[in-house]
């Protein structure tokens, strides 16, 4: 899979490769950020199973424009790529349209190196370029990948080499063949793999999500919102508001030991509220702040690069830092006035309960 990522900072390398399908995953359920998924592969493999929304960008038809060498490869000859992108209505304006392009297929792509994107994008810069290539049609995933690297605006592209199998595997229930339409809610996003998801109402309230998810445990931090299968998954209630006022640092302890128990369990945990943007949130960034030692600043970071639109509210931060502040203290050794008074104070209890016990 590749992603390619506009508007990025100029020191940001242009290419990088990853093999983690869950970033792809929490990409399809993010609705803030505009993206179109190309499928490179056989329309005949594109139908039998694709990633939900994807759009297909199969390889041209050789007949007429094609030649076999010696080693019977099938070459495709002057191939206007350029004209052939253009002509799929969904996919022509994908340079301007969308934030992200994920192109996907059923096997490793090259590994390009910034170079080459620099290289190609002064050929662009500083000539008219033609888009017609030759290449052996079983190079059509590189041929469109090199496409797209070229064409890019100030874009980051991302590679994820372990392709559509891999991530069928991973999320079945987010592929279907083209003869399957199925229209449902967005998914909660997966903070950590294959254990801890944040979502809003919806994803706590449908049953196949939440089976899909394998899901054993919920938080529920909305005090406006019922728990809707209490006789099935264990719960862990705040009944809290969305209010700067509201005291969730009070949760922040209990959900803990609640998601902790989950995972001795060998369970799976989700948070929600209504939205999953505040309550939910500010609770899953304690629980990385608590379990994983990271400071405030480095919680909200992660858990928005998993949910990009999460927005505690500022009485929630505020109480977030404070946690991270009391954690931090917890942990500093007593010096050695502190250890003193301490033993003092331990000794004079002593003495008090003999003496209490011995009237």
């Amino acid at each position: 899979m590749v992603i390619i990522e506009k508007n990025i900072k100029d020191d940001e390398p242009s290419i990088q490769y990853l093999n983690n399908s869950t970033y792809i995953f929490n990409l399809l359920q993010d609705t803030r950020r505009s993206k179109i998924i190309i499928d490179v592969r056989s329309k005949e493999d594109y139908d039998k199973l694709h990633i939900r929304t994807a759009v297909n960008v199969p390889p041209p038809s050789p007949f007429g424009i094609s030649e076999k060498d010696k080693e019977g490869n099938i070459w495709i000859k002057n191939f206007d790529i350029a004209t052939y992108i253009a002509s799929i209505p969904k996919v022509k304006l994908w340079n301007v349209l969308f934030q992200k392009v994920v192109v996907y297929s059923d096997r490793e792509f090259k590994d390009y190196t910034n170079d080459f994107v620099n290289k190609k994008e002064e050929e662009i810069n500083g000539k008219k370029t033609s888009y017609e290539v030759s290449f052996k049609l079983s190079d059509w995933e590189d041929v469109v990948l090199q496409y797209f690297l070229t064409q890019r605006k100030k874009s980051k592209v991302t590679v994820f080499q372990n392709g559509i199998v891999s991530f069928e595997s991973n999320y079945p229930f987010v592929c279907n063949p083209s003869d399957v339409v199925i229209a449902e809610p967005m998914y909660a996003s997966e903070i950590i793999e294959n254990f801890l998801y944040l979502g809003g109402q919806s994803n706590a309230e449908i049953r196949k999500q939440i089976k899909n998810l394998k899901i054993t445990h919920i938080v529920n931090m909305a005090s406006e919102l019922e728990d809707s299968y209490p006789h099935i998954y264990k719960y862990y209630r705040a009944d809290l508001d969305d209010t700067p006022r509201a005291d969730i640092h009070q949760h922040f302890v209990p959900i803990i030991n609640f998601i902790n128990l989950a995972k001795q369990d060998g369970g799976r945990v989700l948070v929600h509220c209504a939205m999953g943007i505040s309550r939910s949130a500010s609770a899953v960034i304690a629980y990385l702040i608590k379990e994983n030692q990271m400071s405030y600043q480095n919680a909200f970071v992660y858990v928005k690069s998993k949910r990009s639109f999460i927005n505690p509210n500022f009485g929630f931060v505020s109480q977030l830092k404070d946690f991270e502040f009391f954690l931090k203290n917890e942990k500093k050794p007593k010096s050695e006035s502190e250890s003193a008074t301490q033993t003092l104070d331990s000794l004079v209890t002593d003495i008090s309960i003999q003496l209490n016990v011995n009237k």
